[in-house]
């Protein structure tokens, strides 16, 4: 059966302020589509409530795919980019999960142009967290095997107020902590405080007060 509706330049279907809509309700191998095939100009819009409202998408508990800009012409796809005058909260996967789960962002093995991945670009103030769960967690940073140049910076940017890098600095209380660093047989140059200082500077090794004997080795390859 077919059902044909048109209108030459607008269309409205209404309710009341408390109508309940149900479209292809009733549809479980059948098509729904909303828009035009080549619509070039204006806009379809899905929940433009000034109050508070929730839109649901793909929410039912089977194997869902949910597919959003994934045309080929160059996408632009906003999420929550308007200027926040309250708390706002952004989740993705953020479930507990109950079964294996990945994550994947900008992934794709790029053939063409360059690829940039911006995370906490911001210039106000910001707290980053990367894998501080308690769970014991594996986090692997430019560790495949490169086949051209490649640069790790970690605040490299020209300071202009304190700054303080940790690395390993917790006080551990159970099992043992390993530093590796330039543990490379490829390894020509290792520089640490290889400059001329502007005030006065103290370099520390194995400098702790401890009850434990402390060895350092320097040169003492075989």
């Amino acid at each position: 059966t077919l059902l044909a509706l048109k209108s030459g330049t607008a269309f409205t279907l209404d309710g009341g302020a408390a109508t309940t809509y149900a479209i292809g309700a009733s549809t479980t191998t059948g098509t729904i589509a909303i828009g035009g095939t080549a619509q070039s100009t204006g806009a379809i819009t899905v929940g433009n409530s000034s109050a508070t409202n929730t839109l649901n998408l793909g929410i039912g508990n089977g194997a869902n795919t949910t597919n959003v800009s994934t045309g080929t012409a160059g996408n632009t796809l906003n999420i929550a980019t308007g200027i926040n005058t309250g708390t706002q909260i952004v989740n993705i996967s953020s479930g507990a999960s109950a079964a294996d789960q990945t994550v994947n962002i900008l992934s794709g093995n790029g053939s063409a142009g360059s690829q940039t991945l911006n995370m906490a670009t911001g210039s106000r103030g910001l707290t980053a967290n990367l894998a501080i769960g308690v769970g014991g967690n594996t986090v692997n940073i430019a560790t495949n095997i490169n086949t051209s140049a490649q640069t790790v910076n970690i605040s490299t940017g020209a300071s202009a107020a304190n700054s303080d890098v940790s690395i390993l600095t917790g006080i551990g209380t159970v099992g043992t902590a390993t530093l590796k660093m330039a543990n490379n047989t490829r390894v020509a140059t290792i520089d640490l405080g290889n400059i001329a200082q502007a005030a006065a500077r103290t370099t520390t090794i194995a400098g702790g007060n401890s009850a434990q004997s402390d060895t350092v080795n320097i040169l003492a390859g075989a």
